[in-house]
């Protein structure tokens, strides 16, 4: 009965598969002649499912329609159960910079591809670069990001910070656990249980202050180590693995961590000079935009896309 529905509401659907370097896996983008709502979302999603994953794996998807002013609109979501029943997908808008990075190859050419997160208002503008088949990322957060006022409690939690920019994540100074920062970049596979045990009770506060559910995804983990003057070695956990590289939600959240006086990785200059930022696949320089001392935009230079699967009418 859904497929009469979507061909009555004139949906053209492009569907493709597209990788952003350094993300943990590929996003599925489609692109559609106008935004269906969460629930039609879901439903194109999963009737292309089975054929798209057939031609390469994926655990995220960004819906994309052209919007006013000559931006577009996306919806986000992601795979959050046993993937192959498609169980439990989620409107969460998780990873949705890496999405939106993602789709750029699949709804631009060689222009400025600017897309509305239609549930958070969250802005992320993609322009090529002069590098070969890499872009350049603006985000703009829909109310400008003060520092101190997204910091989250976590009493009784030493060497760790709780932050809300866009996905809430729990900080944890790498000196609490003993680690250089050469030793946190060289971490593979899964990670220690006992290595993250000081942010245990910071997790479950967390989870309480943002009616989170025990046991679920968020707040995301990370592990950073302080560098001289503007540097700090960071390193993402994902599913209970080490993340090879950073997501970019990631470097926004630090970026803002960097400018919280009482973090163990403060970094005063960081409004003048942004942050470079150490990961297993790369340094990566993030600045920002301000305006009377709050956040307004944040830069990420440079972020390769390639495309899996190449588009197709469903």
């Amino acid at each position: 009965m859904t497929t009469p529905l979507l061909r009555s509401a004139g949906l053209g659907v492009t569907a493709s598969v597209n990788t952003t370097v350094g993300a943990p896996g590929p996003t599925a983008v489609f692109s559609t002649t106008r935004l269906p709502d969460a629930a039609g979302c879901e439903t194109l999603l999963r009737r292309a499912y089975p054929r798209l994953r057939r031609q390469s794996g994926f655990s995220k998807a960004i819906f994309v329609a052209p919007g006013p002013d000559g931006r577009f609109l996306g919806r986000f979501l992601q795979l959050t159960g046993a993937a192959e029943t498609m169980f439990g997908v989620a409107h969460a808008g998780r990873d949705c910079v890496n999405s939106t990075v993602a789709a750029y190859s699949a709804i631009a050419a060689d222009a400025t591809a600017t897309i509305v997160n239609a549930d958070t208002g969250l802005v992320v503008a993609v322009s090529p670069s002069l590098c070969s088949g890499s872009v350049d990322v603006e985000v703009r957060p829909a109310t400008p990001v003060r520092p101190a006022d997204v910091v989250l409690a976590t009493p009784g939690c030493p060497g760790v910070l709780a932050v809300r920019v866009n996905n809430p994540y729990v900080l944890l100074d790498a000196n609490v656990v003993g680690l250089s920062a050469r030793e946190l970049l060289g971490l593979t596979g899964p990670a220690d249980p006992v290595l993250l045990r000081p942010v245990t009770d910071a997790v479950a506060q967390v989870q309480a202050q943002l009616g989170l559910p025990a046991g679920g995804d968020l707040p995301k983990l990370a592990v950073l180590a302080a560098g001289d003057r503007d540097t700090i070695a960071a390193r993402t956990i994902y599913h209970g693995r080490w993340h090879p590289g950073l997501p970019l939600t990631g470097a926004i959240t630090f970026l803002t961590a960097a400018l919280v006086p009482r973090a163990p990785w403060y970094h005063r200059d960081v409004l003048l000079h942004g942050l470079r930022l150490r990961t297993p696949a790369g340094d990566i320089r993030v600045s920002t935009g301000t305006d009377q001392g709050a956040l307004t935009s944040y830069h990420i230079p440079a972020r390769e896309v390639t495309r899996d699967v190449a588009p197709s009418f469903i």
